[in-house]
């Protein structure tokens, strides 16, 4: 299934996605050159984020409709108001994550 497009949202590529995650992960470690993700009213549908440590990162807003969080470590990252439609949180660490109205697929 195709993820549906938002217009009003900018559309991240996984280079975009991989190169600011990568810098978050260097902030995280406290090594020079990291910058936080602010991924805040994004589109990143469909990419992969698997594995990465993005805990405190910014997805408010964000369009995560499958996106692949698999193993990643999202612990204190905000998801208010996050599109997490089909996405793939299987083995997320998302302690103390703000899941305050996100909006998600419905139980079948």
């Amino acid at each position: 299934m195709t993820p549906a497009r938002h217009t009003s949202f900018a559309r991240l590529t996984q280079k975009d996605v991989s190169t600011s995650a990568a810098r978050h992960e260097m902030l995280q470690t406290g090594r020079m050159g990291g910058a936080r993700a602010v991924f805040a009213f994004c589109d990143l549908s469909g990419l992969d984020l698997s594995g990465r440590n993005l805990g405190d990162a910014d997805f408010t807003g964000a369009v995560l409709e499958e996106t692949n969080f698999e193993g990643a470590k999202l612990d204190s990252a905000s998801f208010f108001g996050a599109d997490l439609r089909r996405a793939n949180l299987a083995g997320a660490s998302l302690r103390r994550a703000d899941m305050r109205a996100p909006r998600c697929a419905a139980p079948t």
